[in-house]
């Protein structure tokens, strides 16, 4: 018999847990080395943790564009994770707004140039593409959820619920904090807790094993 079934099996679910690894753990780390108050996650690319911000992103974008989901198929988890790898790339490279203190913020040369082509800001192709970002990060755990329960895993899709769930409700609050409270920080816990619930959903996918399957080649969620 042929062992490459397992094989693919082993490769998703590594990358799966990888992936989930480095969206919980790049808050607190660029937190850590920033060495100064971050208003938002994106703006420690202008500290001491920039590197790790970019090399974390780009990172997470090799995984997700290499990362063929567990049905073999072009399906919903394939397609998300693409495109999730794209604008992981566009965030690092394309940077927000440098600190509200006069100093020399100025975004690589050819980052202006495809902002100007497009005739919009380099804060303009970040702040979207982080929306599309965690849209895409989100739908796919509500995706895991919904497969779960398909392959009779319920108390799997009610985990993964509720880390989607989790995250659209401090998004919102986040949002709330930050559009009406005016709360300081609001924006950097929010995608904080966003990442961290990301991280965790996708950890736990990564960390289910099929041996109670009846069918060894269905991917689990």
């Amino acid at each position: 018999m042929s062992s490459e079934p397992h094989l693919r099996q082993i490769d998703f679910r590594s990358m799966r847990m990888v992936i989930g690894l480095l969206a919980f753990f790049v808050s607190p780390v660029v937190w850590f080395l920033a060495e100064r108050t971050l208003d938002s996650i994106s703006i420690s690319y202008w500290t001491a943790a920039g590197d790790v911000f970019v090399g974390t992103l780009v990172a997470i974008a090799f995984f997700m564009f290499a990362y063929e989901g567990s049905s073999g198929r072009r399906d919903l988890e394939y397609w998300l994770s693409k495109i999730s790898s794209f604008f992981a790339l566009l965030i690092a490279f394309f940077p927000t707004s440098g600190f509200d203190d006069g100093g020399p913020y100025v975004p690589a040369w050819w980052a202006s140039k495809v902002a100007g082509f497009l005739h919009v800001e380099v804060p303009t192709i970040h702040f979207t593409s982080a929306i599309i970002f965690f849209g895409c990060l989100t739908t796919v755990i509500f995706f895991f959820a919904g497969r779960a329960k398909e392959k009779g895993h319920p108390q799997r899709a009610i985990v993964y619920r509720t880390i989607g769930i989790l995250i659209v409700a401090g998004i919102a609050a986040g949002t709330l904090a930050i559009t009406v409270l005016d709360f300081e920080g609001a924006l950097f816990y929010t995608e904080w807790w966003a990442l961290a619930w990301f991280g965790t959903g996708w950890f736990l996918a990564g960390s289910y094993r099929a041996g109670d399957e009846s069918d060894p080649d269905a991917g689990e969620a």
